[in-house]
C-alpha cells in the first residue's frame, strides 16, 4: 500500500464525521425554518402551492436525511477499516493509531491517556505509517 493510500484510509472516518455533523447542522436549520410556516393564523384555512416554501423545506429535509444515512454508512465501513489496519500492528502502535484516527485524539491528549511523551507519540505514529505502507 502506498502513503496516499494509507493516509486515506486513516483520515477518511474523520472527514465523514464533520460531513455527518455539516449534514445534521443544516438539517437543524431547516427545521427551524420550518418552524413558524407550520401554523398560520392568518389565513382562514390550510392551503398548500406548489410555491409553498413548506414542500420546499421538506423536500430538502428529506434529502439531507438521506444524505446522512449514507454517510453514517461510509463512516462505519471507514472506521472498521481503520480498525483492520491498525489491528495488524503491536500494542503500542495500535493504540496511538486508533486514539488519533478514531478517537481523534491530538498528540498531547494521546500522549497524556498513554503515559509517552508528545516526542514517542510522533515516533510511534510515523512508524505505525511506515509498517502500514508495508
Amino acid at each position: 500500500m502506498t502513503k496516499a493510500e494509507v493516509h486515506e484510509i486513516l483520515t477518511s472516518p474523520r472527514r465523514t464525521k464533520r460531513q455527518i455533523a455539516v449534514t445534521k447542522a443544516q438539517m437543524e436549520k431547516l427545521r427551524v425554518m420550518m418552524l413558524p410556516g407550520a401554523i398560520r393564523y392568518d389565513k382562514d384555512s390550510v392551503q398548500s402551492s406548489p410555491q409553498d416554501p413548506m414542500l420546499i423545506f421538506a423536500e430538502k429535509l428529506d434529502e439531507l436525511m438521506q444524505t446522512a444515512k449514507r454517510l453514517e454508512l461510509a463512516y462505519m465501513q471507514q472506521y472498521t477499516a481503520v480498525e483492520t489496519l491498525a489491528n495488524a500492528l503491536d500494542d503500542a502502535h495500535r493504540d496511538v493509531i486508533k486514539l488519533r484516527y478514531l478517537a481523534d485524539y491530538g498528540a498531547p491528549q494521546i500522549a497524556l491517556e498513554l503515559n509517552y511523551s508528545e516526542s514517542t507519540v510522533y515516533k510511534l505514529k510515523r512508524e505505525a505509517i511506515k509498517l502500514l505502507e508495508g
